[in-house]
This record gives C-alpha cells, sequence and structure tokens, in this order.
C-alpha cells in the first residue's frame, strides 16, 4: 500500500476500505433510532457470530449512547462497555508496554494480540477521560511494533488509528515507518480471507476512520 504519513490520505483510504461493505446501514446511511437500535440488535458476521464488543462498536458508528451489555471479566470488553477506566482491573494504566496483564485467556499470541488491539483502540477513543492516556496509548502502539506482528490476530484490525497517529506524531523516521507498516498489517490481513473486510472489520475501520479525522493535528 505504501501511504505516507498523511491523516487526509489514511482517513480517505480506510473510509473507502470499509464503506462499501457498510453501504446501506446505520454506519454509513441516515436511518431512525429505531433501525439503528434494529441493527445493532440483530448484528452478526458473516458466521453467524456476535461479540461483546459490537453493541458498543456500533452504537458508536450510528451516533448512539452505548447500549448495556452483558458484564465481563475482560478489561477490553470492559473498556468498551464504558466502564470507568481507572476502575478496570487488569488494565495497566501506570505501566509501560502492554496494557493488559496477563491472564490464561490470552495466553495464545493470536488472543493475546487482538485482547491488547482492542484495548488499545477503546482506550485510544477514550483518552480524554483521563491524564496522560494519549502518550499511555502511543507507548502501547510502540510496544506492539516491537513485539507482535499485526497479523497475529484474527483479521480485525483494532486500532489501526492509533499507529497512524503514531507515524503522524513521530520525529524519528524509523517509528514513523515502522507505525505506517503496522497500520498497512492490520488493514491488509482484514481482507485476506474474502478478499475485503468482513463486516465487523469494515465497521472497526470505519471508526478508525472517523477517529483519525476527528483527532486532528492539534489534538491532544
Amino acid at each position: 500500500m505504501g501511504i505516507a504519513a498523511d491523516r487526509s490520505a489514511w482517513v480517505e483510504f480506510l473510509r473507502g476500505t470499509a464503506e462499501p461493505v457498510l453501504a446501506d446501514t446505520p454506519a454509513t446511511a441516515p436511518s431512525s433510532g429505531s433501525e439503528a437500535g434494529a441493527w445493532i440488535a440483530e448484528f452478526a458476521d458473516e458466521h453467524g457470530n456476535r461479540r461483546r464488543t459490537d453493541a458498543p462498536l456500533l452504537a458508536r458508528l450510528a451516533g448512539m449512547r452505548t447500549p448495556s451489555t452483558p458484564p465481563s471479566p475482560d478489561p477490553e470488553d470492559r473498556l468498551w462497555s464504558g466502564d470507568p477506566i481507572d476502575d478496570i482491573e487488569g488494565l495497566r494504566l501506570e505501566s509501560t508496554g502492554e496494557l493488559l496483564a496477563e491472564t490464561p485467556s490470552i495466553a495464545t499470541i493470536e488472543t493475546r494480540t487482538e485482547a491488547e488491539l482492542t484495548a488499545l483502540h477503546a482506550l485510544w477513543n477514550r483518552r480524554t477521560e483521563l491524564s496522560g492516556m494519549t502518550e499511555r496509548c502511543l507507548d502501547a502502539a510502540r510496544w506492539h511494533i516491537a513485539e507482535l506482528q499485526p497479523d497475529n490476530a484474527t483479521g480485525l484490525p483494532w486500532a489501526t488509528h492509533v499507529f497512524v497517529e503514531l507515524a503522524l506524531r513521530a520525529d524519528d523516521p524509523n517509528e514513523q515507518a515502522g507505525a505506517l507498516f503496522h497500520a498497512e498489517g492490520l488493514v491488509h490481513a482484514a481482507s485476506v480471507v474474502l478478499g475485503r473486510p468482513g463486516v465487523r472489520a469494515a465497521c472497526i475501520l470505519l471508526d478508525a476512520a472517523r477517529g483519525l479525522a476527528e483527532a486532528g493535528p492539534d489534538a491532544p
């Protein structure tokens, strides 16, 4: 892909990748509250599966309040459900590197990568709620680049916008190149199976595009 460290170019690329998959859904088309509510309630991926993060993610895209979700012990799910950030057990806010404490449920490299990226995406979106979260997220993104491969996850491009943001803010050319490569790898991995992003991956990319557009050059 080779997209430069340019905010507008990345926003256009992410939107162009995601929006065709989500055409005529409340994510991209005007809809009533009841239509959006039904879309959120009935949503499932191409395999008929639904995840705890689906409802909060879709609500963001449809411009609705985060709906109540089943309780979860997993910090990444709690971040998406709107729990107070500093009350979430297992979230390493005062440390460096990975965001999540190690648990048996994220023991494999695939589950760990996806859990970390899911948490990073949500924490970046909520970074203004707690002091210091912008740099904490960027530090976690650096850890991903150093320690994990973007195709370790399951084709879900969580936190793509955080890696683009790291590239946009980087003074070091090597850090910038690594961040862009990681972002490109996440987008590519989301399209390997179907030749395009799956519907959940498209929702993630559209949220990333909007988050990147809203951040702007002067955002915290």
